[in-house]
């Protein structure tokens, strides 16, 4: 079978990443003003990776025997089968892509958080997968599951998460017909490829982050040799010397967290990379660690300083001190941070938001991200305000346009306060200080 694997994005969004949020995807709109524009458009141009998701199914869809092309143009071609990968900002273009298949007699199949939990959209396909497109694609019988599509509704077919990950092929980059994915914060220079080795979540924020919707709560691991053996693939197959690991929470287990590092030392060549994870589960042994094999950036969630809002939320935090004091590590060994704080969340009010950011710019991080607190389909937070939903419009649920009413602001302000927030932080006047530290820290590593 010729299967077509379906990667679109709206035109008019300039960065989008349908792999995150739990699957739900994004697309990056910084705020307004030319300084926010600006950064939108550099993120654009230096961040920007391949999606894992599509890789994986295309390698065990060729390990079945099926031939593989891969579509990001909107384009029908002659296939037999197509894949749509769908997320929140890509839904309106998928949907339509999907009735346009329909009217051409190609059965498609669609997989993506959000068409699981809100399937209504993609009426004119074959099958819906809720869950892990892993899960459904790896058991040959999925052929035999199509059956007589042609006049009948879209079936949602609910999928287990894989339970062991070791046993799924390495993701097939060749599809791709240009090994272009790049994420500057790990290297300016460097070819970087997501890499996943482990997925779920079991932290109580599920209230309101849609990962496990995508992943589940339980904790799945690949083993180390199973990691070590895909870096080794990357180098020897693509050339590529740059990851970016895409678990949730990368150093969640500790234990199992050294023992990672200590394959990647002792068995893996030498490449860059970067991580997700909570200031929460990170010191200055394990800091010290991941900096000798070869971390170079951490995205990490401090999220809010309004305490109430984070116990509402049902999210974690460090304390101020913990916080003040990984960051002050990572900087010292060469580890370039991203902190994330949300603003509009429902127990949030001009000044607790400003307070938010004002703190924002005392941390010594390298760079910041500020999204609108936004209620994803699905989640029990969603429930909760969706009455104090603006917007039905699915394409602004993207976590930087406004989609709840306040009593105390608008939606403009809000708007406002983030776009402050990135001005405070980026020009202040310790930011290159701080940027340059971990640039110089991180050079001098690597030349050891």
């Amino acid at each position: 079978m010729r299967v077509g694997l379906i990667d679109l994005k709206d035109p008019r969004d300039l960065v989008v990443d349908k792999t995150i949020a739990g699957g739900m995807g994004t697309a990056t709109r910084y705020g307004k003003g030319l300084f926010t524009n600006a950064l939108t458009r550099a993120k654009a141009r230096l961040i920007r990776l391949l999606p894992y998701n599509v890789a994986y199914v295309a390698a065990l869809l060729e390990a079945q025997g099926h031939e593989v092309v891969y579509r990001s143009d909107g384009r029908i071609v002659d296939y037999d089968l197509a894949v749509v990968f769908t997320a929140i900002p890509s839904r309106d273009v998928d949907a339509a892509f999907v009735g346009r298949l329909r009217r051409r007699r190609v059965p498609s199949i669609v997989t993506g958080t959000i068409a699981g939990v809100a399937p209504g959209a993609y009426r004119g396909a074959a099958m819906i997968v809720k869950g892990e497109p892993e899960g459904f694609f790896r058991h040959p019988g999925w052929v035999e599951r199509l059956g007589a599509w042609e006049d009948s509704p879209a079936r949602v077919v609910a999928v287990q998460p894989v339970a062991d990950l070791d046993a799924l092929p390495f993701p097939d980059w060749s599809i791709f017909p240009r090994l272009e994915s790049r994420y500057a914060v790990i290297s300016l220079t460097r070819t970087v490829l997501p890499v996943v080795t482990s997925r779920g979540c079991p932290y109580s924020c599920g209230y309101y982050c849609p990962y496990p919707l995508g992943e589940g709560r339980a904790m799945r691991y690949r083993s180390p040799d199973s990691v070590v053996a895909e870096v080794r693939r990357l180098r020897e197959r693509y050339g590529v010397t740059a990851v970016k690991f895409r678990d949730p929470i990368f150093t969640l287990d500790r234990h199992r967290t050294l023992a990672l590092l200590d394959a990647m030392t002792a068995r893996a060549p030498r490449f860059l990379w970067g991580c997700e994870t909570h200031l929460s589960r990170l010191d200055e042994t394990l800091l010290s660690r991941m900096a000798r094999a070869g971390c170079r950036m951490i995205q990490t969630g401090i999220e809010t300083t309004n305490l109430r809002a984070l116990e509402v939320s049902r999210r974690k935090t460090a304390s101020v001190d913990h916080q003040r004091r990984m960051l002050e590590v990572c900087r010292d060994l060469g580890i370039k941070v991203a902190i994330y704080f949300i603003v509009g969340l429902p127990e949030d009010t001009l000044e607790t938001m400003r307070a938010n950011l004002e703190y924002a710019a005392t941390l010594p991080a390298a760079y910041l991200q500020v999204t609108a607190c936004t209620p994803y389909p699905g989640t029990r937070f969603f429930e909760d305000v969706k009455d104090r939903l603006v917007t039905d419009n699915w394409r602004m649920f993207d976590q930087y346009t406004p989609v709840l009413r306040y009593d105390g602001f608008g939606s403009d302000d809000l708007v406002e306060v983030m776009s402050y927030g990135y001005r405070r932080f980026y020009l202040r006047q310790s930011w290159p200080r701080d940027f340059l530290a971990a640039l110089k820290a991180g050079w001098q590593l690597d030349r050891r």
